[in-house]
């Protein structure tokens, strides 16, 4: 599989180009899903499916951004993290490795799992500031 990033709901043009920028440095490719596209499985936008036809989506827009991180290896992965952190481009607090579990959820599907998984960690955090301040 081809390196690939989705990014989904990217609003802010700035956030947007400096993280194309360096993805495009790394050789990734990117790409900008549109909200049409947003019943089809990650893994056909991805382009790791097949692309089986499906109703275009017009339902509300991802309240916040998200990316879908595919075909790239840990250290790669690392290397994309660590350059949003050095250029300082605005934090997208909703990413998720493509998987072969989630290759066949929707954006919309990925993305409730992950307000999950961030309300989890939040509370965790809440609990550790907590025990650490008694």
């Amino acid at each position: 599989m081809r390196e690939t990033v989705l990014l989904f709901h990217f609003d802010d043009i700035k956030q947007k180009k400096e993280l194309q920028m360096l993805l495009l440095s790394q050789k990734i490719r990117i790409k900008n899903v549109e909200r049409s596209e947003y019943l089809k499985p990650l893994g056909v936008l991805a382009g790791v499916l097949e692309d089986l036809p499906s109703a275009p989506y017009d339902g509300e827009d991802l309240p916040t951004e998200a990316m879908i991180f595919c075909g790239l290896s840990n250290a790669r992965l690392n290397e994309i993290l660590n350059g949003i952190r050095q250029r300082k481009i605005k934090p997208i607090p909703y990413k998720a490795i493509l998987t072969p579990t989630n290759q066949n959820w929707t954006i919309l599907e990925c993305y409730k799992e992950l307000q999950k998984e961030r309300a989890a960690i939040e509370a965790a955090q809440r609990t550790q500031h907590a025990d650490t301040s008694n």
